[in-house]
């Protein structure tokens, strides 16, 4: 009785313990691996193989279902598959996988990366462990190794990352070996990256850089995107999503002031999922990054996979990228070997930059001068106009007890505390260096003080009558591949130079000025002008022109790109300096202009604007500037005559500058544009050197014909 009685009690509880597991069968498989559907079929096994009187009940109950009653033996799956699943990447469809024949470096790589990992680390990364785009772990509980690891690698990532990228040295190397080697092709252009660290409100534990791509020395960018890096348990990196604005007005906005990246919201930014990079760590100060093999776009109608690697070191980031058939895995577009972009500047968010000691110059900047192509961080100095009562402006790396100024004396009125205080702090003021240093620092002020560092400053100084030098090392400038001029160094003042603004509203205005030099060439003497063109934007065109001066037979006439002399950063191939302490008088009468130049003791600056004369030129303003050489008086001495050749841009004209003062205070200009002989004449035609006359005025003279504007201004130094 008491047998019979258990064994009908085990057969209710077994009843019930497979009616539950039928219910939820089909929904644990879901969730298992073939391991563990296979061990709950053996448990089932082994409850069948129990005494007869429980499996007679076990027959009465309803049959398991189908899939766990025959589960075939090709379902059962081995630990290095199930871990090759979890690691792997997603495959793409059969027909776009790629041939064993086009497999690159990069996937060999990733492979290799993929495989190194330890299997028994591999068994704690579930799939609950997901991290969501925008930064955000699900409400599972995420994996506690591998979220961990990921998030201390990022952290590594984002105080390796952020700074300013330039591949100045691998452009100059190209540039030196010539066409030959390498074709235009697969050149590398000259390129410079800034990444700097943003924040995103709606990315909160995300690391978000803005990404500013350069092309040669401009100074605005040709493409602005967002990369943002979150980790990515599921695939065991770090995945880099890549966003870019979408609209004008929001990048536009944002760039501006960083501080609005944190206002941006997730509709001002698009972004492509299948074209993620993803990042792992190599070693301790190095990273690896790959595109999937989801990247698809389009060329010409062909569908393409597009592959872009990049590695980070400390000192380079390395970027590569191939664009792929689908249909046969052919290379489409690619370049000859990697972008090195080396890394010229670090932005170190808080902490604080080391100072380098004033004459001194970096092994990175040093390098850098090759290709000028960074921007300034630092505020350019006062400009030439306030330098007279404006104290001057030290380089942060100065030590202030050398600041000299020029600040006037304070007056016998202020108080006899303010007076106790002044000299108590100049008691606890730091001894002065020695006289050595003094020297030397006293020498690289005066070196900031002539400098111009800008646009503005050079064409104040050049409109106010100064005397403007310059220097040029065309060896730190953007040369072409085959310069053919040996000398890279000259200098000179500026004595006849053009001011012009462009017809467009967009174009730059430029100054324009030239120096000719004559040498002994292989055929007679040869002429060789230097043009230097300095745009508003920071831009200095120098043009090299060499011919014959017989047959005006041209030799060679190339250009080259520079940019202005920084003294922050020690960069540049133009250097503009003028003498601060120069006074300029301006003379406002011809009778005072006369006797200057009957006595001979000065020398006189022109500075013309034709914009304020009659018969000026439209569609462009121009001003005309030149040292008064090569005078005559006419009528008796009741006029001055003048006149000037002034070579024209294009190398097949020059114009003839004629100019007449006359004694009631009107100036008379006549141009002429006259073409070289044995020159072929361009279709360029510049404005201001057609054939035409220009009435105008001496600025505060009492013309007798009221109507002249006033257009000329006359200076001397004293």
């Amino acid at each position: 009785m008491l047998s019979a009685a258990m064994s009908s009690v085990s057969g209710v509880l077994l009843y019930l313990f497979l009616s539950l597991y039928q219910h939820s069968a089909s929904a644990t498989t879901r969730y298992l691996p073939t391991d563990a559907s296979s061990l709950s079929s053996s448990l089932l096994s082994h409850w069948l193989s129990l005494p007869s009187p429980i499996s007679s009940t076990i027959q009465q109950l309803p049959e398991p279902p189908s899939s766990l009653k025959k589960l075939p033996s090709s379902a059962m799956t081995s630990e290095e598959e199930m871990l090759q699943k979890l690691t792997s990447w997603r495959k793409p469809p059969s027909s776009e996988t790629l041939p064993s024949s086009a497999m690159t470096s990069e996937e060999e790589v990733w492979k290799k990366l993929t495989s190194r990992r330890n299997p028994s680390s591999s068994k704690t990364l579930p799939s609950s462990a997901m991290t969501s785009e925008d930064g955000v772990t699900s409400s599972r509980k995420p994996s506690t190794v591998g979220t961990k690891a990921l998030r201390k690698d990022m952290r590594r990532l984002s105080r390796l990352l952020p700074g300013v990228y330039s591949n100045s040295e691998q452009y100059q190397q190209e540039a030196e070996v010539g066409r030959e080697m390498v074709p235009n092709q697969q050149k590398h252009m000259l390129l410079r990256s800034s990444y700097r660290p943003v924040s995103l409100r709606f990315m909160p534990r995300a690391f978000a850089v803005l990404v500013q791509d350069y092309s040669g020395d401009s100074l605005f960018p040709f493409r602005q995107r967002v990369h943002t890096f979150t980790p990515d348990p599921s695939h065991r990196a770090i995945r880099m999503k890549v966003w870019d604005f979408a609209t004008h007005t929001a990048a536009k906005r944002a760039t501006r002031n960083l501080r609005l990246m944190a206002k941006l919201r997730r509709k001002d930014l698009l972004s492509r999922g299948s074209c993620d990079m993803f990042w792992r760590r190599l070693d301790r100060a190095s990273f690896v990054g790959i595109t999937g093999e989801e990247c698809l776009g389009y060329v010409r109608g062909e569908q393409v996979r597009i592959r872009v690697s990049m590695t980070l070191t400390k000192e380079v980031l390395q970027t590569r990228e191939a664009w792929y058939r689908t249909r046969d895995g052919k290379k489409l577009v690619h370049t000859d070997g990697p972008y090195n972009l080396v890394k010229t500047k670090s932005f170190l968010g808080g902490r604080k930059q080391k100072k380098q000691r004033a004459g001194k110059v970096s092994r990175k900047a040093l390098r850098e001068r090759l290709v000028l192509n960074e921007l300034p961080s630092l505020p350019s100095p006062p400009s030439p106009r306030r330098m007279e009562t404006v104290p001057p402006t030290l380089p942060p790396t100065l030590p202030p007890t050398l600041a000299v100024t020029t600040a006037p004396r304070h007056n016998s009125l202020q108080t006899r505390s303010s007076h106790h205080s002044r000299k108590a702090s100049a008691q606890k003021a730091k001894p002065l260096p020695r006289t050595g240093d003094k020297e030397k620092s006293m020498e690289i002020n005066k070196d900031f003080e002539w400098l111009l560092p800008d646009y503005k400053a050079i064409a104040s100084a050049l409109k106010s009558g100064r005397l403007v030098y310059y220097s040029v090392e065309l060896s730190a400038c953007s040369t072409p591949q085959q310069l053919k001029a040996k000398r890279l160094s000259f200098g000179d003042f500026v004595d006849t130079f053009e001011i012009s603004s462009g017809s467009r509203r967009r174009d730059p205005e430029t100054i324009r000025f030239w120096q000719t030099k004559f040498v002994e060439g292989d055929e007679g003497m040869e002429a060789m002008r230097r043009e230097i063109i300095i745009q508003s934007n920071g831009r200095v065109d120098v043009r090299l022109h060499r011919q014959h001066v017989g047959t005006n037979k041209l030799v060679w006439d190339q250009t080259v790109q520079c940019r202005l002399f920084d003294y922050n950063t020690g960069m540049g191939g133009v250097k503009m300096t003028s003498r601060p302490q120069e006074s300029e008088q301006e003379m406002r009468t011809f009778g005072r202009f006369r006797s200057s130049l009957r006595r001979g003791r000065r020398q006189v600056r022109m500075i013309v604007d034709f914009s304020q004369c009659q018969g000026r030129l439209r569609g462009t303003t121009t001003v005309l500037g030149s040292t008064v050489r090569a005078y005559d008086f006419i009528n008796s001495g009741k006029a001055v005559e003048i006149s000037q050749l002034i070579p024209d841009r294009d190398p097949a004209f020059h114009t003839l500058l004629t100019g007449q003062f006359l004694d009631n205070g009107e100036v008379v200009f006549i141009t002429s544009l006259k073409p070289r002989p044995g020159t072929e004449a361009k279709t360029y035609r510049p404005l201001l050197h057609r054939p035409s006359t220009f009435r105008c005025a001496l600025s505060g003279s009492d013309v007798t014909n009221s109507n002249a504007p006033w257009g000329v201004r006359l200076f001397y130094t004293t």
